[in-house]
Formats: structure tokens, C-alpha cells, sequence
């Protein structure tokens, strides 16, 4: 990422509202405190601050013990100053965060490795004035990922290398030609790495998976080998389709396809994000066109942004031009950014969404809730849509904590304005529940990501709530569009 961003202030007015026992700071630490990962806030010498109950219950400390510790105390002593020199490029501000997995001892001993993301928080006036840390213990999954890694290239019963790794064949297949040399013992594994492997290194997910690393996203660009899923956003209470998604999908050389997550991860430590966003603008704007154009509807077509694309001063421009380019109306596309992206977005990036949601595009938050300064981007952001987390989501109907917090999230989104879209539902239960609460949803259950057919086909049938598509002679929200649109071509 080419620029720093500045957390917004927020995350310092929650905490000194903490102190003073403002009812307002208990509104906004519920969220935070039933996030699903560990949340911190440190002072400079990274002391704690601050901590939500899933960091007191993964590290077995109180809130006071934790105010008495600093995050080296609760770090394994050997995976102590691995992050020396990222946190030192966190301070120089050449970075917006970090993130690495290292290992943590809990009050009773016992080992955990953890992913962790480290963030700068900045004042006003530019100075930083605390970390925020976020920690999910990802123990379970690494020792999965290993077991898994086992039962592919070992013996299941005796736990010994197979014949694939050896080199050995079944008898039926052996050549009956003298072998060149004896079989090759493969290297002895490595014990786990305490941070991060690279891209390269890590295992894959499933077997046959491509590699992902900078080189082979490069190359799908190179070669235009970058599509679009979407996934539809319904109505609960109607059944009908609202909007949709889209969601980045990359393939290799070989035409397998790559963990878009993963390509993202990478994508974002290189100037290749910008290149990935552009072209995401450009694929979905052409699709709405050609959904417009076949079947005279506005399909709004919401697209993830980047840090790195809200820090570029081109990024207005970029999206004012993708939509001018099919001739679609600003209101049809939606700029969907999460928390982290967000991150100290207060100056520039936040003046470039005021901008651009003047010129009527919408702007939505995703994974509302999971972090510090939630009610913070609410307040401050021209926000028209959040988006309630799929980890809130996957307690409902049963967990009551989780019904409180979503019902307390849509009555807050109604109180501002704001509409709200509820991520991952994937039971009958759950849709019925969040139907009640007369949000929009989206999930599994109701519609997986696809190719653009699939969501003609849904208009074809007639079961989306969309409406027709207006002429630029009937629309006068064109023409101040058009204006704005020239305006930021003359001043770029």
C-alpha cells in the first residue's frame, strides 16, 4: 500500500468516554466486545489500553490484568520482536498495517498462535496515539491444516511417508528396467513457522490448487484473465432481488482458478491492487450496461474498494469515468469498504466519499460491527448501506447475544437512515428472523455467487424488485452527473 491512513478519532473519544462512563461508549463497545476476534487497543509502548471479552477470554486475563501487561508479556518470548521492523514501518507511516501470525501464552500456560493485524490510530493534528490490535487464535486451524497435510502425503496407519513421496510406484506400474539409483528419502519437515509463510510457502488449501504469488496475478492480468461472480442481494420480506455483488475471480495459465481472498492479500502488498480494483470498476459497469441494455433494468452492482485505491488521487475519476463510460447513472453502482479499508480514511480518503456520494453513488460498509470506531464511520461517512457480519449473523435465532446485537444494529441503521443488508445466511431460521427485522440479506441460501446469465435469468422470471431503466433525457440526475464528471476530467 503506497499511503498511510489515520484511523478515525473516534477510536480515541470511545476510550475517554470509557473513563467517564458515558452511557454513548457502552453502545459502541458492544459490538466490539462480542466481535468474534480479540480487539485491543495499546498505548505506544503497545501496554494495553483497552480489550474486548474475546481477548480476555482467549488469553485467560481480565481487562485489569491486561491494563497491567503489554502485548510482549503475553507473546511467546521466541516469537518476541518478529515484527520489529514492520511495526518500526508502521511508526515511519509507510504502511497502513501489518499483519503476522505469532504465538501467545495464556495465564494458564498453554501455547496459541494467533493472526495478528496491527493498525496506527492519529489524532487530528497527524500524531499517533495508539495501536489497535486485532487477534484471531487460529491454533485449530494450523493443526487442521498440518493433519491434513499428513493424511495427503503420509501412510495413514503407520504415520510414514507414502510411495508418492518416496518415489515408489505399486508393483504393477514398476518398470522391470533396473532402477537409475536408489529412491530419495524426502527432507524432514520443518517445525512451523512462527510468522507467516509466504504465499509460496504456505500450504494449499486443497490439493490442486494453483499457487497464488505476485508473479501468477500478474500474469492473469497480463492476460485478461480477470471475471466477475455475482452474488444477488434479496429482499427478505418479498423474496425479490434487490442488487448484487461482484466478487473477484482470477485463473492461471492453466485456467484453474485462484483463492480470491488470497489474491487479494497479495495483490494489496503491491501496486497490483490498483490495477485489480480498475479493472473490477470496468467489468461491472459493463455488465450493468449489458443488463440494462438487454433487459431495461438498473441492476445496482455493488464492488469492493481497496486502501490503496481510496489513498489514489485518480480513484474519483476512475469511478465517475467506468460509469459515464456505458452511460449508467451513479446510483447503479455502490463502493462497498470494510473497516480495515477504512482505517484513518478520515482526510483525503473521506473527502473523495463525501465527493462521490454527492454525485449519487452509494457507499457501503461491510462487516459493520467488528471494529472499534463502527458508530464512528456511521456518524462521520455519507454511509447509505451497512452490512451486519455473517459472524453476528450465524448465532441467529439462537444465541441471544447475537439477536441482541443485530436487533440493536438495524435499529440504530433506521435511526440514521441507513439500510442494512445482513451477510451469510445460510439456514431457513435465520432468513425468517432477519425477514422480521426487515432487512436485506444475502447468503448461500439464497443465492451463491455466479456468472452474469444466472442473475439474467432471475430478471428474465421476473423475481427482482428492480426498476426500469431511465433514458439520460429523463433522468436529470444525468446531467449533474455529466457536470460533476467534467469538472473532475478538467481538474485531473
Amino acid at each position: 500500500m503506497s499511503t498511510r491512513r489515520r484511523l478515525l478519532t473516534g477510536v480515541t473519544a470511545w476510550t475517554q468516554a470509557r473513563r467517564k462512563r458515558n452511557p454513548a461508549a457502552d453502545e459502541l463497545r458492544s459490538p466490539v466486545q462480542q466481535a468474534p476476534i480479540g480487539i485491543a487497543l495499546l498505548d505506544l509502548d503497545q501496554r494495553f489500553v483497552e480489550a474486548n471479552a474475546t481477548l480476555c477470554e482467549m488469553l485467560g486475563h481480565s481487562v485489569v490484568e491486561l491494563e497491567q501487561r503489554t502485548l510482549s508479556d503475553v507473546t511467546h518470548p521466541e516469537d518476541i520482536g518478529l515484527d520489529e521492523a514492520l511495526l518500526a514501518e508502521l511508526f515511519a507511516g509507510s504502511r497502513l498495517h501489518y499483519e503476522i501470525v505469532k504465538r501467545f501464552v495464556t495465564s494458564e500456560g498453554r501455547i496459541l498462535e494467533g493472526t495478528t493485524s496491527l493498525s496506527a490510530a492519529r489524532d487530528a493534528a497527524g500524531d499517533i496515539t495508539h495501536l489497535v490490535a486485532q487477534i484471531e487464535d487460529v491454533s485449530d486451524v494450523r493443526a487442521a491444516r498440518i493433519l491434513m497435510q499428513q493424511r495427503v502425503h503420509d501412510d495413514f496407519l503407520t504415520e510414514l511417508p507414502s510411495r508418492q513421496i518416496l518415489g515408489i510406484r505399486p508393483r504393477s506400474q514398476r518398470s522391470t528396467q533396473p532402477a537409475s539409483g536408489p529412491a530419495k528419502l524426502p527432507e524432514p519437515r520443518r517445525a512451523r513457522p512462527s510468522v507467516a509463510p509466504t504465499p509460496a510457502e504456505a500450504p494449499a488449501a486443497a490439493v490442486g490448487d494453483p499457487a497464488c504469488t505476485e508473479q501468477t496475478i500478474r500474469a492473469a492480468l497480463d492476460q485478461d484473465q480477470v471475471a466477475l461472480a455475482y452474488q444477488p442481494v434479496f429482499d427478505l420480506s418479498s423474496g425479490l432481488m434487490v442488487s448484487v455483488e461482484a466478487l473477484l475471480r482470477l485463473t492461471d495459465s492453466d485456467g484453474a482458478a485462484m483463492a480470491p481472498y488470497e489474491a487479494v492479500v497479495i495483490a494489496e502488498r503491491s501496486d497490483l491492487i490498483i490495477d485489480i480494483g480498475w479493472r473490477v470498476l470496468q467489468l461491472a459497469t459493463a455488465q450493468g450496461g449489458a443488463w440494462r441494455d438487454q433487459y431495461g433494468v438498473i441492476v445496482p452492482i455493488a464492488v469492493n474498494v481497496s486502501a490503496a485505491q481510496l489513498g489514489s488521487g485518480d480513484f474519483p475519476r476512475d469511478v465517475l469515468d467506468a460509469v459515464a463510460r456505458v452511460g449508467l447513472p451513479p446510483h447503479a453502482l455502490t463502493l462497498e469498504l470494510t473497516e480495515t479499508v477504512l482505517l484513518g480514511s478520515r482526510s483525503a480518503g473521506s473527502e473523495q466519499l463525501h465527493e462521490l456520494r454527492a454525485a449519487g453513488f452509494e457507499l457501503t460498509i461491510d462487516d459493520f460491527g467488528t471494529g472499534f470506531a463502527s458508530l464512528s464511520y456511521l456518524h462521520e461517512l455519507p454511509t447509505s448501506t451497512i452490512k451486519i457480519d455473517q459472524t453476528f449473523v450465524a448465532g441467529l435465532p439462537g444465541d441471544p447475544r447475537a439477536v441482541a446485537i443485530v436487533a440493536g444494529v438495524v435499529s440504530l441503521a433506521r435511526s440514521c437512515g441507513v439500510s442494512c443488508i445482513a451477510e451469510g445466511i445460510e439456514t431457513d431460521a435465520q432468513r425468517a428472523h432477519l425477514a422480521a427485522l426487515g432487512v436485506l440479506g444475502q447468503g448461500y441460501l439464497l443465492g451463491r455467487p455466479g456468472k452474469a446469465a444466472a442473475i439474467g435469468a432471475l430478471i428474465a422470471q421476473g423475481r427482482t424488485g428492480l426498476t426500469a431503466s431511465a433514458t439520460p433525457s429523463d433522468e436529470s440526475e444525468y446531467a449533474e452527473f455529466s457536470s460533476l464528471h467534467d469538472s473532475q476530467r478538467v481538474v485531473a
